[in-house]
């Protein structure tokens, strides 16, 4: 009869200041989640417009390779420039 003579002893009820703790954490994490999906949110904004101006920038040097690359269209564009000639006039170069 050693069991009879131990008493069971009744449930302590959760404290109350443990139930508002986890509450308070369960609520801070859920706030620090939510800013942290904003804060990538905008970081990914800001990546995409980043992209968007490198692809602007690389076309850009497309296109200034491309009148390098053809030294008559600098000549022309020079000579109009500098008021040499206008539009719809020719620039002939002289070969050797």
């Amino acid at each position: 009869m050693a069991a009879s003579s131990y008493r069971q002893q009744p449930k302590k009820k959760k404290s109350i200041f443990l139930r508002i703790a986890l509450i308070v954490f369960a609520l801070y994490a859920v706030v620090v989640l939510v800013q942290l999906g904003m804060e990538i949110r905008a970081k990914e904004q800001t990546l995409a417009d980043i992209q968007f101006q490198k692809d602007q920038i690389g076309a850009d040097n497309q296109g200034m390779q491309e009148d390098l690359d053809d030294p008559d269209g600098l000549l022309g564009d020079a000579a109009h420039d500098s008021g040499y000639i206008n539009s719809g006039d020719g620039v002939y170069k002289e070969s050797n």
